[in-house]
């Protein structure tokens, strides 16, 4: 529950918000300020009911909502991969932000297991340049797919983005929680780097799934 447990109370929250809202309304003709969604609510409510029109509990999906959030996902979800990219490449020239040591930023960016492999020390620059450049053509694809530019390979990388994203979180969760978020990595992992692959991967679906990709389909 650790990862998706900040979705769930900005959900519970909203809805409070939204009951009291209503019920001034109802007492007083009116509503002096009213509650306003984050951002979060509003996509994860959008994926909700994207799921439950796509199996049919509901029907036919508002084109107008879906369009927003497919456009939010293509330029958000490549803004995130080119930071992360950069990241990456600032560690290849040898910088350890956000860190003050290698061995510190070694705490927080690899697992206990991949620091006794690697004697403490952090992967090669030419690894670590080679995970920058991954980020960066993820990026590039996605982009592509949010921009319009539609091809059989390009969807098939598109998903394949979405995939490695979602098998990076399923990978290393399981191991933090039974580890009992013991150390840095670890805490890190749950709250930060595998909700944000879950992010990246639920983003990069909707962009190949998305309003606009199916129209561009039907003129293809």
């Amino acid at each position: 529950m650790i990862p998706i447990y900040p979705i769930l109370i900005r959900q519970h929250d909203a809805l409070v918000e939204d009951l009291l809202d209503r019920a001034e309304l109802a007492t007083t003709g009116g509503i002096a300020r009213p509650a306003r969604w984050s951002t979060s609510v509003r996509i994860a409510n959008a994926l909700e009911l994207a799921i439950a029109r796509r199996r049919g509990i509901l029907p036919g999906p508002p084109r107008a909502p879906l369009d927003r959030l497919t456009h939010f996902s293509g330029i958000a979800v490549p803004a995130v991969l080119v930071a992360l990219a950069a990241l990456h490449a600032s560690w290849a020239f040898g910088s350890y932000w956000p860190a003050d040591s290698e061995s510190e930023l070694a705490e927080y960016v690899l697992s206990d297991g991949e620091r006794h492999r690697l004697g403490g020390d952090l992967p090669s620059a030419a690894l670590t340049w080679a995970v920058a450049l991954s980020l960066g053509g993820a990026a590039a694809i996605v982009r592509a797919a949010a921009s319009g530019a539609r091809s059989r390979w390009l969807r098939r990388a598109a998903w394949a983005v979405s995939a490695a994203f979602f098998a990076r979180a399923a990978a290393y969760l399981p191991s933090d929680l039974i580890g009992g978020l013991e150390d840095t990595y670890q805490r890190l992992d749950a709250a930060v780097y595998a909700p944000l692959c879950l992010g990246l991967g639920a983003g990069t679906a909707i962009v190949v799934r998305g309003p606009m990709a199916r129209s561009k389909e039907v003129h293809e």
